[in-house]
C-alpha cells in the first residue's frame, strides 16, 4: 500500500488544477532532493523508516477536493506501522467514492464529459 501510495503521489503532482488548469508541480521522484540522484538502500531505510519521512504534498492540493481526498488516501497508506495502513479494499472503495463525487461536481456545474 506504501508503493501504491507513491505512485499516487507522482500521478497528483502532475494533475492539472486551478484557473485554465495550468497549475502543477513540475515531474520529480519521491524524495528527490533528500537522498542522493540514485539512493542505497541504507539511504532510504534511514529516511523513510527512522526519520519517517514521506513525500510533501503541496499546498494547492488543499484547493482541489478531489486531490484533499487523494492526499487523506496517500497518508493512510504512508502510515509507519504496516497493520495500520488502508487495506487495498478500502483505497478501492475511498476511489469510487471520490471518483462519483468528482462526476457529480462537474455534471451539476453544467460541464459534460
Amino acid at each position: 500500500m506504501y508503493s501504491l501510495a507513491l505512485v499516487m503521489w507522482e500521478i497528483t503532482r502532475r494533475s492539472a488544477t486551478g484557473d485554465k488548469m495550468r497549475d502543477y508541480e513540475p515531474y520529480a521522484v519521491p524524495y528527490a532532493g533528500m537522498v542522493p540522484a540514485d539512493p542505497s538502500f541504507d539511504d532510504m531505510h534511514q529516511l523513510v523508516c527512522e526519520k519517517q519521512v514521506r513525500p510533501p504534498i503541496a499546498e494547492r492540493w488543499s484547493k482541489s477536493q478531489a486531490l484533499t481526498k487523494l492526499a487523506r488516501i496517500m497518508r493512510d497508506c504512508w502510515r509507519q506501522k504496516p497493520g495500520a495502513r488502508l487495506r487495498a479494499l478500502t483505497v478501492k472503495k475511498h476511489l469510487i467514492t471520490a471518483l462519483k463525487n468528482e462526476l457529480h461536481a462537474v455534471t451539476t456545474a453544467g460541464v459534460h464529459l
